[in-house]
Formats: structure tokens, C-alpha cells, sequence
């Protein structure tokens, strides 16, 4: 077991020499010689060259942010391709931004022009009349004549 932690060890340690461009010709011609004759670094070095290129790959085209891991799958012409029965197509942020940016306008306007205050009652500037008071009794009085 120890023997193969160490084969492993210097296989991968000449995949990352080649990847990293580092690899000296007397590395080239071992790791020549181990492919050739080893189909199981075989398969090592192709899973770990297929790694080391989609890495690189997703590290070019995509923010750090949007990293999606997924399973590859067979790759399909885009054109033939279509969303699984079910699945609403995804709108992008910026479409639902401008939506609500104009039903809030809408309402806003609505609840401006619909719903105004009702008209303030009017002040008139003469005084109010004020309604005269009956006559008091004793003010009212009569004398005979």
C-alpha cells in the first residue's frame, strides 16, 4: 500500500508539473514512459487533465460568484434544446425589477388622481349672521297710557 501511495504520489506530482509548465524533459520522458505502459495512469491523467481544464475554464468565463457545479451530460444543440415540461423559463432580475418599478408608479398615480382629498368646506370672509333673540320679558313692557 505504501508503494502505490507513492507511485500515486509521483504520478500526480508529474500531471501538475505538465499542467503548470513546469515539467524538465527527464519528467516528459517518465511520465512517457508510465503512460504507455500503465492504463490505469492512463485514466488518471486524462480525469486529471479533464479537472485541471474545466477549472481553468470556469476560472475565465465566470465570476467567482457564479459557479453552477453540475454533471456533464452529452452536449445538445442549443437550438433543439427546450425547458422540461413544468419548469417556467427563468426571467432575469432586471425584467421583475421593472415590472414592480411600474406597478408601483400605477398605483401611486391611482391613489394621486383617485383618491384626492374631499374639497376643504369654504370660508366666507362676511361675519356670520347671528339669529336675533327673542324679546326678553323684561324688556318688554308696557306702560298705560
Amino acid at each position: 500500500m505504501n508503494q502505490n501511495n507513492k507511485y500515486n504520489e509521483m504520478l500526480y506530482e508529474l500531471f501538475g508539473a505538465l499542467c503548470n509548465q513546469t515539467i524538465t524533459s527527464e519528467q516528459h520522458q517518465q511520465l512517457e514512459e508510465v503512460l504507455s505502459a500503465d492504463a490505469d495512469a492512463r485514466l488518471k491523467y486524462f480525469n486529471y487533465l479533464d479537472l485541471h481544464l474545466n477549472l481553468e475554464r470556469m476560472h475565465d468565463e465566470q465570476p467567482v460568484s457564479d459557479y453552477e457545479f453540475q454533471v456533464q451530460a452529452p452536449l445538445v444543440n442549443a437550438s433543439y434544446t427546450q425547458a422540461p415540461p413544468g419548469q417556467p423559463v427563468k426571467t432575469s432580475t432586471a425584467l421583475w425589477l421593472l415590472v414592480s418599478a411600474a406597478c408601483l408608479v400605477l398605483v401611486a398615480g391611482f391613489l394621486t388622481f383617485n383618491l384626492a382629498p374631499p374639497a376643504a368646506p369654504q370660508i366666507s370672509l362676511d361675519t356670520p349672521q347671528s339669529q336675533p333673540e327673542p324679546p326678553s320679558a323684561a324688556a318688554v313692557t308696557q306702560t298705560a297710557a
